[in-house]
């Protein structure tokens, strides 16, 4: 189990250093030589032509440093609880990819220890950031049901779907975030179940013990 924890981690670590580099390092790259290009600029419409430029790409990098940040720890765990976190997630999702997301809750949301509380959501935003990579879905439903011993997830889309048995030999486990999911939940003594077959979506489902049972294994 720690192994396979460590490689999750490296594998997060991995997405993280690629985004900065896909993203916001070559967006800064641009801005710097956008404004070594302004020094020997003589025409002036075309300096503020390239301002202008420049000011929307400073502002498009300051949204994704901002998006990288939230992803690592979104602040609203905090502030505002897992329910709320989760709407404002989907939210976000729906603004960025116009895909239709439906959260629904059953119970009310206990006080959440917050390694449970990160897993939960975790879990729930790898699942809707696959259902974006993979699926070609136009609606993705989660429901999270507080019960007295544990919380169980369950992320369903109307996508493609796939068969589990050739993506796990085709392109590896990792690749679609299951494994990430898996360990997660593992850590804490729950479990995740993925269903999928071509043409009738994925079903992501996840069982997390309010109690850390997952402790022993560490």
């Amino acid at each position: 189990l720690f192994r396979r924890v460590v490689g999750a981690q490296e594998a997060e670590r991995q997405r993280i250093a690629r985004d900065l580099h896909d993203e916001t390092g070559q967006s800064l790259t641009a801005i710097g030589m956008g404004l070594r290009g302004l020094a020997d600029q003589p025409d002036a419409k075309k300096r503020q032509s390239t301002l202008t430029q420049l000011q929307s790409l400073t502002s498009d990098s300051i949204r994704e440093l901002q998006r990288i940040i939230s992803d690592l720890r979104p602040a609203h765990l905090d502030d505002l609880g897992l329910s709320a976190t989760v709407r404002w997630y989907a939210s976000r999702v729906h603004e960025l990819t116009a895909m239709q997301l439906r959260v629904d809750f059953e119970g009310d949301e206990p006080m959440l220890d917050d390694a449970v509380k990160i897993t939960i959501f975790r879990i729930v935003q790898e699942a809707i950031n696959n259902v974006v990579k993979h699926a070609k879905a136009t609606t993705v439903n989660v429901k999270i049901h507080y019960l007295q011993k544990d919380v169980r997830i369950h992320v369903f889309d109307n996508g493609v779907g796939f068969e589990m048995k050739d993506v796990q030999s085709r392109i590896g486990r990792v690749s679609l975030g299951l494994a990430g999911m898996e360990e997660r939940a593992a850590l804490l003594g729950g479990g995740v179940t993925i269903s999928s077959r071509p043409g009738y979506g994925t079903e992501v489902e996840a069982v997390i013990p309010l109690e850390m049972k997952g402790e022993e294994n560490t």
